[in-house]
C-alpha cells in the first residue's frame, strides 16, 4: 500500500490525482490551463457575465481550475456574475444551481461547468425555462465525456486528454520499475472542443434527446 511504499523509499506514480509523498511521480491534467482556456473562449465569443459552477469545495482540482478561470477573466476584462459556486460533480447539482440562479434573478450570459454532467444539468434547465442556448446563455463543460461522438457533440467542452495521462503514467511507472525515474510532475495540456452550446446554431430539445437519451432529460432532485 501507499504507506509501505513510502517506508521502503519507493517511487509512487500517480496519474490524474495526487497524494502527499516525497517520492511522488505525478502525471496530472493542467487544471490551470483548463480554467484559462475556458475564460478565453467565453471572452472571444463576446460573453461578459460568466458563472463558474464547480465541484466540492474540498477538492484541490476544483480550486485550481476556478482560480485560473477567475484570474484569466480579470486579465481579459470579462465580468463574472458571481464568485465560483462549489457543490458536487453531478448533473443534479447543475440543475439545482441553474434553477437557483434564474430564480434569484442573477444576470449571466455564460456558464463554465466543472464537468460535462454539470453542464448537461444546466442546459436542461435552460431548455425548460425558455432560455436560448447559446443565444442567451453559452454553456461549456470539462471532461469531453462524449469523446467525439457526433450525436453528443452539441456541448462545448475541454478535453483533459485522459488517454495521454494514462499513457504517460504507464511510461513513468515502467521507468520507475527500471530505476530510471525521479520525482517529477508532468502536466498534460487540455484542448478546447467546440460545440453548439457556445458556437451555435441554437440548441433545441431534440439535441438533448440525442445527447442524453429520451428518458434522462430531467433528473429528479432529492427532496
Amino acid at each position: 500500500d501507499l504507506a509501505a511504499a513510502v517506508q521502503l523509499d519507493a517511487h509512487i506514480v500517480f496519474a490524474y490525482s495526487a497524494m502527499s509523498a516525497e517520492q511522488e511521480i505525478l502525471v496530472l491534467p493542467d487544471n490551470t490551463k483548463a480554467g484559462q482556456v475556458a475564460a478565453t473562449h467565453l471572452h472571444e465569443i463576446g460573453r461578459s457575465r460568466a458563472v463558474h459552477i464547480t465541484g466540492p469545495v474540498d477538492r484541490g482540482s476544483a480550486h485550481v481550475r476556478a482560480d485560473a478561470f477567475v484570474t484569466r477573466a480579470a486579465e481579459l476584462g470579462m465580468g463574472l456574475a458571481c464568485s465560483p459556486i462549489y457543490g458536487a460533480w453531478s448533473r443534479s447539482w447543475g440543475i439545482k444551481t441553474a434553477e437557483r440562479l434564474l430564480d434569484e434573478g442573477v444576470e449571466f450570459d455564460a456558464v463554465f461547468a466543472a464537468n460535462d454532467r454539470i453542464a448537461e444539468g444546466v442546459h436542461t434547465v435552460m431548455l425548460e425555462r425558455g432560455v436560448r442556448v447559446p443565444d442567451d446563455v453559452a454553456i461549456m463543460g470539462y471532461d469531453n465525456s462524449h469523446g467525439g461522438d457526433v450525436e453528443r457533440s452539441w456541448l462545448t467542452t475541454i478535453d483533459p486528454h485522459l488517454l495521454e495521462i494514462g499513457r504517460l503514467g504507464a511510461t513513468r511507472l515502467l521507468q520507475a520499475i527500471d530505476g530510471a525515474a525521479e520525482p517529477r510532475v508532468d502536466l498534460v495540456a487540455p484542448s478546447l472542443v467546440s460545440g453548439q452550446s457556445t458556437m451555435g446554431p441554437a440548441l433545441a430539445s431534440h439535441d438533448m434527446h440525442q445527447a442524453a437519451g429520451p428518458d434522462s432529460l430531467r433528473e429528479q432532485l432529492p427532496s
